[in-house]
């Protein structure tokens, strides 16, 4: 084969891998984030934008993944970008307590406090409390997906099955993506995580 064709074909080899590589799905901590999922409560296809994990201290607490309408790099183009959206979350602690777990958006609450939009983040953070009370612990190997869902508000799923109401309006849910991609996130590495950035 002539050394020109051989470059041709060497290169196409290569987009391609690079193509089918961007399409595959992310693992972190051996748990796995598909990189499409389908959110039927909001007729809408959503895409992988970046996973990472959560630590604190040296414990790794959960394995995080951020799905979006479309991929954003900013974390204010996520929180302004419209349509549905998803944190899907996999325990990797034994347990985790509400507390643990809304331990993200603390400052944002207490930021909050006195105003309609700090009201809705604070009755949505006593709704989740009530939700993982309610199953006593998170333990290993649980999940939870926070769903956005336009018109509707954040509803809650633990392993799959929804579980209380859905929280109405946008803050509470805003108030959550901040804790995590905001101007003061709980981690810069897994905020560049979520972001794509490590890509």
């Amino acid at each position: 084969m002539p050394t020109f064709n051989r470059g041709l074909a060497m290169l196409l080899l290569l987009a391609a891998c690079a193509w089918h590589g961007s399409s595959r799905a992310a693992e972190v901590e051996g748990v796995r984030f598909d990189d499409r999922l389908r959110l039927d409560a909001a007729h809408q296809e959503l895409m992988l934008n970046g996973a990472g994990v959560r630590t604190k201290f040296i414990f790794k607490v959960y394995a995080i993944g951020l799905y979006l309408t479309e991929k954003v790099r900013q974390g204010r183009e996520a929180l302004q970008l419209p349509g549905a959206k998803r944190v899907a979350i996999a325990i990797l602690m034994n347990e985790i307590t509400a507390d643990q777990f809304m331990s993200a958006i603390r400052e944002k609450l207490t930021a909050g406090v006195g105003t309609p939009e700090g009201e809705a983040i604070r009755h949505g953070v006593e709704h989740v409390n009530e939700i993982i009370d309610a199953v006593k612990l998170l333990k290993r190997g649980h999940t939870v997906s926070l769903d956005f869902i336009p018109g509707v508000g954040t509803r809650v799923m633990i392993n799959g099955e929804m579980k209380g109401h859905a929280i109405p309006g946008q803050a509470f849910f805003n108030a959550l993506l901040d804790g995590w991609i905001g101007d003061k996130p709980v981690s810069e590495a897994l905020k560049r995580s979520l972001l794509g950035l490590d890509i």
